[in-house]
């Protein structure tokens, strides 16, 4: 009989107060967001150590889940079950740890972001929530508003 494994993984879109979301990257080519396995621990437990250990920053405030997806990794062949959640750093400068020391960092703004043509469902959605969270600190509004804009 075939085991097939399952790994839970989590990613954190985190933005600052210039309306601008932190990516890395390995190569400088391919730009995604800090994240990491699950271990013994909740999903946001699991993403504050990920972000702590990789860029040394744990003043966040955690916003919300953007999406929940399952995929195939071919190299490690598994079934991942990815969390994406957003969060906004509230303090603190984010530097590569030594773990990831040749990996670079970069602040992108949200209206360069939304100039590209694109955009995966997810970082649309983070660009929409953030633009909500600055008029209204509530987190409920935007999941009905989300549904109907992408109806429209």
């Amino acid at each position: 009989m075939i085991r097939i494994k399952h790994i839970l993984t989590t990613v954190a879109f985190i933005f600052n107060d210039d309306d601008k979301l932190l990516f890395i990257s390995k190569d400088g080519q391919n730009w995604g967001p800090i994240g990491g396995h699950i271990e013994a621990e909740t999903i946001e437990d699991g993403i504050r150590r990920e972000i702590m250990e990789e860029i040394g920053v744990d003043s966040l405030e955690y916003i919300d889940v953007l999406d929940i997806s399952r995929f195939y990794d071919k190299n490690e062949q598994c079934f991942k079950y990815a969390t994406s959640i957003l969060m906004k750093l509230t303090q603190g400068i984010p530097t590569p740890s030594r773990e990831i020391s040749n990996y670079q960092l970069k602040w992108i703004s949200i209206h360069e972001l939304k100039m590209k043509p694109l955009l995966r469902e997810v970082v649309q959605k983070a660009i929409y929530i953030i633009d909500k969270y600055k008029h209204d600190k509530s987190i409920q509004f935007w999941k009905k508003d989300w549904k109907q804009s992408k109806e429209k």
